[in-house]
């Protein structure tokens, strides 16, 4: 029901800025483009660098959300027809006519979800199954208030409440010693009498002390005899309704809420589709209401909705590995990558976009291609740009630096008037964890995890402007990092410190003893602290040789 289709442009888990950043940018061409409805995303609270970098350029930072699982309240439709409980069968026969739906929900006051209610509820109510054939058809659960209420009638004695009562109704179209012994065993004050100017009947219906008396096609009763009703007190109800018509509006003339499901499930907006398409598919009916936390009734669905085109589309940038992507997208479609890693992503159903190019930082690819589709940066988008390229290159020092990515610094800078290099000091100095964070935060903050050659790790890395702090914390460090291997059963945790001033990383780690006596670095003072000297990147150094080793391990 919901077509308005939303395109999240977001980055990997563990974001950094290059990632936030070319999410926030990416989303901004492609709105510059033309396409409707996009956001930029981040996985979880942007890290303190890239909350810099925004301020910096008065930028707002993208949209933080954990999971994109599709869920209620993207197929939904705010748009619900419903009865009052207290409204007539008729009525909700109507109701059900208007939108073509077997079944529709009930509400009570203030949208108070009640129930739904399905035509063959009504029809079980009013017709029963366990009536006698010559009593089929007669029985009505109504008020003599629903009554007046069903024939747009006028209640000419008085009498009469909205109290529910079990009726019978009956026709004066015999003769009245016929109807007198037809009358003779049944108890006349559940009759309802239907007839029209017929005064025989009229009279005999009030001797016979009947409940209610119709008077149909615009006929009256003598003042004598209405009298004599009254002091009896019988309901009469004048209508202008046909004898035939009006036997069929009482009929259904029965309040719903006698006949509503009440144990009908109902679904909450934040239920997953994943979790409720068993269960709502195999239900026989075809309309599913939807009600917040106070159980008001806020909308609906069809079962149609739960096959339609999602209403989520995911826009992947400077990743393209489900593991790291946001909880969620397997289950969405991906219609886009832009990336600078390695290829990775799992097999799709459908054909998609594919940016993967070999440059330092995914914010180059989009910048390029801004340039590309000719639509100029105003300096606030080329701030976070510039930010993110010279985050993931390390100031253009990492081996991952490409000339693309030179030239976008250089294109960049003018158009921000800033100097890349103090830019760059800024972030460091914003961004360092190690000195103010506990272990934890230090080891997920960007933290990427792997399954290759059997075997599981992960490896995060920071970039501090000295070693001084880690060192300073390394053992609580080494604690929290065995922590993580025994609690993720992994084989591999890698830590490298990055010094982004001397250009030099150490790796601290843990896992498997077999594992960590095979690495290819010098050992700096005990045996899970190595020495990488002129290892700045994660991806193009450090990552090959571990794949390299634990290949020839397995």
């Amino acid at each position: 029901m919901n077509n308005t289709t939303k395109t999240i442009v977001i980055g990997h888990k563990n974001p950094d800025v290059d990632s936030i950043s070319a999410a926030y940018a990416y989303a901004g061409l492609k709105r510059s483009l033309g396409v409707p409805n996009v956001i930029a995303a981040s996985y979880g609270m942007p890290n303190r660098s890239a909350r810099y970098l925004f301020n910096r350029f008065e930028v707002a930072l993208p949209k933080s959300m954990r999971a994109v699982y599709p869920r209620v309240e993207d197929i939904y439709s705010k748009e619900c027809i419903t009865v009052c409980e207290n409204s007539s069968a008729l009525a909700a026969l109507s109701k059900m006519n208007e939108v073509r739906h077997r079944r529709i929900p009930v509400v009570g006051d203030d949208d108070e979800y009640k129930g739904m209610i399905s035509m063959f509820d009504m029809f079980e109510g009013i017709f029963g199954n366990e009536e006698s054939a010559s009593s089929f058809g007669r029985k009505v659960d109504t008020s003599v208030e629903q009554i007046v209420k069903i024939l747009s009638g006028t209640n000419v004695t008085g009498i009469g409440t909205a109290e529910i009562n079990t009726f019978y109704v009956y026709v004066g179209a015999m003769s009245a010693e016929n109807l007198n012994k037809r009358l003779a065993d049944v108890d006349c004050s559940t009759v309802v009498m239907v007839v029209g100017d017929r005064k025989n009947i009229q009279e005999l219906s009030i001797e016979l002390n009947i409940s209610v008396l119709v008077v149909t096609g615009g006929a009256i009763v003598d003042e004598e005899l209405l009298e004599e009703a009254k002091k009896r007190g019988i309901s009469v109800i004048y209508t202008v309704y046909d004898s035939a018509t009006t036997i069929r509006r009482i009929k259904f003339s029965s309040p719903i809420f006698l006949e509503t499901n009440r144990s009908m499930t109902s679904y909450r907006c934040t239920d997953r589709i994943v979790d409720i398409s068993t269960s709502v598919k195999k239900d026989p009916t075809d309309l599913f209401p939807v009600v917040n936390k106070n159980n008001k009734l806020i909308g609906n669905f069809l079962k149609s909705d739960l096959d339609s085109d999602q209403s989520i589309n995911l826009v992947l940038v400077d990743h393209n590995e489900l593991e790291q992507a946001i909880d969620g997208a397997s289950e969405v479609p991906i219609i886009e990558i832009l990336d600078h890693h390695r290829i990775g992503i799992t097999p799709t159903d459908k054909p998609l976009r594919v940016f993967n190019d070999i440059v330092g930082s995914s914010c180059t690819l989009v910048y390029e291609q801004y340039k590309i589709n000719k639509i100029n940066l105003n300096k606030k988008t080329a701030g976070v740009l510039l930010g993110g390229v010279i985050s993931d290159t390390v100031h253009l020092k990492s081996p991952t630096t490409t000339q693309r990515d030179i030239a976008a610094v250089k294109e960049l800078s003018k158009i921000t008037g800033c100097d890349p290099k103090e830019l760059y000091s800024e972030l460091l100095q914003a961004g360092s964890i190690i000195a103010t964070q506990p272990p934890e935060t230090i080891l997920n903050t960007d933290r990427k995890n792997y399954h290759e050659h059997g075997v599981s790790f992960s490896v995060c890395q920071v970039e501090e402007g000295s070693f001084v702090s880690f060192l300073n914390r390394k053992d609580d460090i080494q604690a929290e990092i065995n922590n993580i291997v025994d609690r993720d059963k992994l084989n591999f945790f890698g830590l490298l410190v990055t010094n982004v001033v001397s250009g030099n990383s150490l790796l601290l780690v843990g896992g498997d003893e077999k594992l960590i006596e095979e690495l290819p670095y010098m050992v700096k003072g005990e045996k899970t602290l190595f020495d990488l000297p002129g290892i700045l990147s994660r991806k193009k150094q450090l990552l090959p040789e571990l794949l390299d080793l634990f290949k020839g391990i397995s």
